[in-house]
């Protein structure tokens, strides 16, 4: 796998390459829920698949010899990658290093190779910063399944390997290790702490050993818990600032930050989504062009996203002070298919043109005009569902100076002539001296007017994606980052207390208050509780409440509910009783009219169901956002 990283601030481009472990089936993909190392398997829909290789065994082979990694590492450059980050470990809990605290690692077992040295090695040799990707801070949960057994089918009570001990593995070609350390199962007490303390210890061993430029945690907020992640990104930082003068040189990514603290020290990751707005500090956007990991399906169906969609998605990124995390799966043998080869070399060609209106650029006063302004909320798994960008849609940005402006035109115009008015000389805009097209050598005629700028521009763009203008003159200057826009004046709800029958750590019951929809309450249950006081003794009428979807798994979303209203906390009047109810996308604002006419000072929504999510036995129930206006 291989992730090309562009952006602005100190991002640029940059790589993930993703060894996994591979099944190696000659006629299908893999799409397990479980592995049986005896060699017969479920499918996405639990049906056994007997494999057409004799006693075919799962064997963690990758490939009979590694790609080169320094010509792997030459093609991401080619097409722009400034550094390159390599999977350390995924969800399989299988280390891709010469781990002293893992023994299932790519050393001991498969291609008995340092994948992470080799990466390593090969990005510093082309002047590459160097990153790790780690995942697997979840994979106790998730291997959870793999201690059950199937309740019908020819292998019915048979338990899955999550149940093998070292002792059984005597004769076998695992014979020697542990599943134990592999699957992170042992449900004996105490067993959750020496997962994170093992995990603690496997990274820091990365570290040490490796010296990564930057570490991407697949977890919101702190992999495992605050201890166990805070100590990791300390021994990182720390780490850097020894190695580099006692300056932190280390970039530490992960998700769901919502606090201007966390996102001070952590770099916040948006996972196939993105922001709608110009953010205070830098961020990034990780998706792919396809799947995940490489799909023959993704391949044969042509779902892979072409470079000029890519483009398109990098410019607006930018534009918010975001960089894109981009991933490009590799096949078993760790090679790209030609589709992809193609698309990294369109990148390329883009790049050569272009390089200058993204690379070392920042924001500028506003991220761009155009009806693809309006866009939905920061969120994961946003992306998608736009309309066709059209010659209106613009994206600015600007260099460190001041002194350039580049309007990156999202789609070509088919009269010739682009139209800014963001540049309006009655939105304050100064003297422009100069205007060119990145790519072409010809002269543009151009007008700078009361109401707009408005260039001419050849019948034919001079690439393929979208096109940028250079803009010179006095009007370009830094501008400061935008503040948190101001809260809905009709919310009431934005000074008091709240508390919930049930929540959590990461994600209390405060967050559905925060007026962020980047945040989110989170209950454990289907049934529960969200409750606000008014503060300073305040109370007000209530007539009209909104209710927003949060970030993911509609399965979580509120069905069946009860709106309460008290004056003491103690006695509840009924105000609104609501079945079936569903939302429409994520972070959707669902609002609600009542005929309440009495003014309490708490107000509590009763939550009695979901809508189908039963994770846990008791499934979760989530909200991102809970306004109460009169």
């Amino acid at each position: 796998m291989f992730k090309l990283c562009v952006g602005a601030g100190r991002a640029n481009e940059g790589l993930r390459a993703d060894w996994q472990r591979q099944l190696e089936l000659a006629h299908r993909e893999c799409g397990f829920k479980y592995i049986r190392m005896h060699g017969i398997c479920t499918d996405d829909m639990g049906v056994y698949r007997e494999h057409n290789v004799p006693e075919y065994r799962y064997n963690w082979q990758y490939i009979d010899e590694l790609c080169d990694f320094l010509q792997r590492i030459a093609l991401y450059k080619r097409a722009g990658a400034h550094y390159f980050v390599a999977l350390g470990c995924h969800c399989d809990n299988f280390d891709l290093w010469n781990s002293k605290y893992q023994p299932w690692n790519s050393v001991n077992l498969g291609p008995q190779k340092d994948l992470i040295g080799g990466w390593a090695n090969a990005a510093r040799a082309q002047g590459l910063p160097f990153g790790v990707s780690i995942h697997n801070a979840i994979s106790r949960s998730w291997y959870k399944a793999s201690t059950g057994a199937d309740k019908e089918g020819p292998l019915a009570g048979v338990p899955y390997d999550g149940t093998l001990t070292k002792a059984e593995g005597k004769g076998t070609w695992w014979e020697g290790y542990d599943p134990q350390d592999l699957y992170a199962q042992n449900q004996n007490p105490g067993a959750d702490e020496a997962f994170g303390i093992k995990y603690y210890l496997r990274i820091k061993d990365l570290i040490d050993q490796y010296h990564p430029d930057l570490l991407y945690f697949d977890n919101p907020r702190t992999p495992i818990n605050e201890q166990v992640g805070l100590s990791i990104f300390a021994h990182d930082y720390n780490t850097s600032a020894a190695r580099h003068g006692g300056k932190v040189e280390s970039v530490v990514t992960t998700k769901d930050l919502v606090k201007p603290a966390e996102r001070k020290s952590v770099v916040w990751d948006i996972e196939r989504g993105k922001s709608n707005r110009i953010e205070p500090y830098p961020w990034e956007t990780d998706t792919c062009i396809g799947q995940w990991h490489y799909s023959i399906k993704a391949y044969e169906k042509g779902w892979y996203k072409d470079a000029p969609t890519v483009l398109t998605m990098l410019a607006d990124i930018v534009s918010k002070n975001g960089n894109l995390l981009l991933n490009i799966p590799l096949r078993g043998d760790g090679t790209p298919d030609e589709k992809e080869i193609k698309i990294l070399n369109d990148l390329a060609d883009w790049m050569k043109i272009n390089g200058e209106c993204i690379f070392g650029t920042r924001p500028w006063v506003r991220f761009g005009e155009g009806p693809s302004t309006q866009q939905k909320a920061a969120a994961n798994f946003n992306e998608g569902g736009e309309k066709p960008y059209t010659a209106e849609d613009i994206r600015f940005t600007q260099t460190k100076d001041g002194k350039t402006l580049y309007a990156i035109m999202l789609a070509w115009p088919k009269d010739q002539k682009i139209v800014i008015s963001s540049l309006a000389k009655t939105n304050g805009a100064g003297t422009i001296t100069g205007v060119e097209l990145l790519g072409y050598a010809g002269n543009l005629s151009w007008k700078h007017e009361q109401n707009n700028l408005t260039v001419e521009v050849p019948a034919t763009p001079p690439c393929r994606g979208p096109v940028a203008l250079k803009i010179t003159g006095d009007t370009m200057r830094v501008a400061p980052m935008p503040e948190r826009p101001p809260s809905d004046p009709r919310n009431k709800a934005t000074h008091g207390t709240a508390t919930a029958s049930l929540d959590s750590e990461n994600n209390p019951a405060s967050y559905a208050f925060d007026d962020d929809p980047g945040t989110k309450w989170v209950a454990g249950s289907s049934k529960a509780w969200l409750q606000y006081e008014f503060g300073g003794g305040a109370a007000y009428t209530v007539k009209q409440y909104v209710i927003t979807s949060a970030n993911d798994v509609p399965g979580r979303d509120p069905k069946d509910w009860e709106l309460l209203g008290s004056k003491d906390g103690a006695n509840w009047t009924t105000l609104d009783t609501k079945t079936n109810q569903s939302f429409s996308g994520r972070l959707t604002a669902n609002t609600y009219s009542t005929t309440n006419a009495t003014a309490y000072k708490f107000y509590r929504l009763n939550f009695t169901a979901n809508n189908g999510s039963t994770e846990g036995g008791s499934g979760n129930l989530q909200l991102s956002e809970f306004q109460l206006r009169e």
